[in-house]
């Protein structure tokens, strides 16, 4: 299956030391995946945060699981939001970032 118009992987089998996110209506961003903290899913598979060091981006769409697991695997090289969705495939509707500020991380005891 190739993957949607919306992501872009890197060499099949090799991981990709950054990947990019083309912010909805804002820059573009490249972030290395050595500063991945964590991916995470909603439940209904519409709404995918992905945590990089105090950076957090937000992906909305449709079919994320696949990205999901892509991005756990450092295989994606680009993620932009488009507008049209392909059949079964994920689509990325909106990316949004949001940086967290020291006074938001936990205590450490």
């Amino acid at each position: 299956m190739k993957p949607a118009q919306s992501v872009v992987s890197f060499t099949k089998g090799m991981e990709a030391p950054c990947v990019r996110f083309a912010i909805t209506d804002g820059p573009q961003l490249v972030l290395p995946y050595i500063h991945a903290t964590s991916f995470e899913l909603s439940a209904g598979e519409k709404l995918l945060v992905c945590q990089f060091g105090e950076t957090q981006l937000q992906l909305e769409g449709e079919r994320l699981l696949p990205l999901l697991l892509d991005l756990q695997r450092n295989l994606v090289d680009s993620i932009e939001a488009t507008k049209t969705s392909e059949g079964g495939l994920p689509h990325v509707s909106r990316i949004v970032r949001i940086e967290l500020g020291a006074e938001f991380e936990p205590a450490i005891s």
